[in-house]
């Protein structure tokens, strides 16, 4: 019987070179594979910390606010505990639970400032018009110089559009209060609401240059340049205040919109992108991305963008003119037809408004123009703004029986409503 010969050492050594070959070649065949797979444990690893975080966040804060209840239910007659624990709910933005407490806190003690401006703050983010006017100013007659309360009740005339009353208030406030640097961005605010836009600039420019590093009191600087359409202005104040908090989606928004009126489509994408990364429900950069989307012929990305927006915010912006264009283009014209029909009526109803609303800005001490607003208000649902308009409209001429009349009708409608 014949012994097996031994391989060579030529053989032996091919045998393990072509081994080694394909060792590598596995090796290398599968680096993107390892590479997703560490690419995917090193997300899993942070997704989970952050999660831990957060777990850990909020059962602090539940142990938080559960001392400062037991604190302000333990002892009702110590405002300053019921005032924390408001406080603590309302920048939690539960205004609805925080109100009670803040309540009880200015009805222990009326002339209490911090109390004060913490319920008309409370009132304010609530969107109780007609419980937060009164309050500012019931601050304010406590605390004239109240730098918190004089922002506040200017802020509310500028969201009115009570051009006027808004100006005059804050200009006098910042003769009254010089080193009010918020009291300057509030009055520049309302410079631009009345289109002086020269004057409002320099406001803020001043604001920039005595605190360079609070870029939150200075970015309206760059909303002002977008209004201007000094674009590249925007963009380059934008970007300083991305340099600071580049966290900051609000300005982010106006540096895309800038970009994109420069024709610089793809940064303008990537902000956006920046945005929707921090906030997926940014109902804004979900419409801005759809219309880019449009531009550069991704139809299919651009109306599924807009059918998004649609599902949460209708109305923003010309979403159904946009949305119906497109489906009438693609052959589901039953579809866009109606959405252009829905658009066509919100903008009759949005001139409506427009309308009523430059009367206003140019009789801000007509009774009939704020009653007027006042209708406008109520048909759309925001009957605490039009109690504001029609209390206005009574100041202004207090025999006024139609402005009486709506008042009452849009007080009882309220309660109605609360119910």
């Amino acid at each position: 019987m014949a012994r097996p010969t031994a391989k060579s050492p030529h053989r032996r050594t091919r045998a393990l070179g072509l081994a080694l070959v394909i060792v590598v070649c596995l090796y290398v065949g599968l680096l993107p594979i390892l590479s997703q797979v560490a690419e995917n444990t090193r997300n899993l690893e942070k997704e989970t910390e952050q999660r831990l975080a957060a777990a850990r966040a909020k059962s602090e804060l539940k142990t938080e606010l559960d001392t400062l209840r037991e604190a302000a239910e333990a002892t009702p007659r110590d405002i300053r505990a019921g005032l924390e624990y408001a406080a603590k709910l309302q920048q939690l933005g539960q205004s609805d639970r925080a109100a009670p407490f803040a309540e009880a806190a200015v009805e222990a003690n009326p002339k209490d400032a911090d109390a004060l401006y913490l319920l008309a703050d409370i009132y304010t983010r609530a969107r109780r018009y007609e419980k937060a006017v009164p309050t500012w100013k019931r601050l304010l007659s406590v605390a004239p110089l109240d730098e918190r309360g004089l922002a506040g009740l200017g802020w509310l005339y500028i969201s009115f559009g009570w051009t006027i009353e808004a100006r005059d208030l804050l200009a006098a406030a910042v003769k009254s209060v010089p080193n009010s640097l918020s009291l300057k961005v509030a009055h520049a605010l309302a410079c631009v609401q009345h289109s002086d836009y020269k004057r409002a600039e320099d406001l803020l420019l001043g604001v920039r240059a005595a605190a360079p590093d609070q870029p939150d009191l200075w970015m309206p600087l760059a909303d002002l340049y977008l209004r201007m359409q000094k674009h590249r202005d925007a963009v380059r104040v934008a970007q300083d205040v991305l340099k600071l908090n580049p966290n900051d989606t609000r300005v982010r928004s106006i540096a895309a919109q800038s970009l994109y009126s420069l024709n610089n489509l793809a940064e303008a994408e990537e902000n956006l992108n920046i945005i929707l990364h921090a906030d997926p429900e940014n109902v804004p950069a979900r419409y801005r991305l759809a219309v880019i989307y449009k531009r550069t012929d991704r139809s299919d990305q651009s109306r599924n963008g807009l059918e998004w927006v649609l599902a949460r915010a209708p109305g923003y912006e010309q979403t159904r003119l946009l949305l119906g264009q497109a489906y009438v283009a693609a052959g589901r014209r039953g579809e866009g037809r109606k959405l252009l029909a829905e658009y066509k009526d919100a903008q009759l109803a949005g001139q409506k408004r427009e309308r009523v609303n430059l009367i206003l800005s140019m009789k801000p001490n007509s009774a009939e123009a704020h009653i007027r607003m006042a209708e406008v208000c109520r048909d759309e649902g925001n009957l605490s703004r039009a109690i504001v308009e029609l209390v206005r409209a009574t100041e202004l001429e207090p025999k006024n029986s139609e402005a009486a009349r709506l008042l009452s009708d849009a007080k009882a409608a309220l309660v109605q409503a609360s119910r």
